[in-house]
């Protein structure tokens, strides 16, 4: 399982080619998909790769996004937008920007408030694939 976290850089939701949100965290793994079945040899069970499953989160200020909460909240099931997310190596300076296609949200959030407290809001998504722009 390759994991990739938001160092340093920026982050951005986009939904049909429209600028949504600004990401202050992204973290998203991709999670190899097993199905195990008997051995062939008679050693027990192994596992054979299925697939993959792109999920992770994404946090952003809600004050820069309402548009994107409104939508959300209204739409909920099928709402499909991209995360761009651009980090930073800090050993080596290179950037790497990957792209997550078909992000779709699995829990809305409603309300989360606490008094002088800026808001943020993290949504765990799934991705149904994601590609490295470079």
């Amino acid at each position: 399982m390759k994991k990739r976290e938001l160092k340093k850089g920026k982050g951005k939701i986009w939904l049909g080619g429209m600028l949504m949100a600004t990401v202050t965290k992204s973290k998203f793994d991709n999670e190899i998909e097993y199905e195990e079945i008997d051995d062939p040899n008679g050693h027990g069970k192994i596992r054979v790769p299925m697939g993959n499953k792109v999920a992770g989160s994404v946090t952003f200020l809600k004050r820069d996004s309402e548009l994107f909460m409104q939508r959300l909240r209204r739409e909920q099931l099928g709402f499909e937008f991209d995360s761009i997310v651009t980090e930073e190596n800090l050993e080596t300076g290179d950037f790497e920007t990957i792209r997550y296609i078909d992000c779709t949200v699995d829990k809305v959030p409603l309300s989360d408030f606490e008094n002088k407290k800026i808001t943020q809001v993290e949504l765990s998504v799934s991705a149904r694939a994601y590609k490295v722009i470079v």
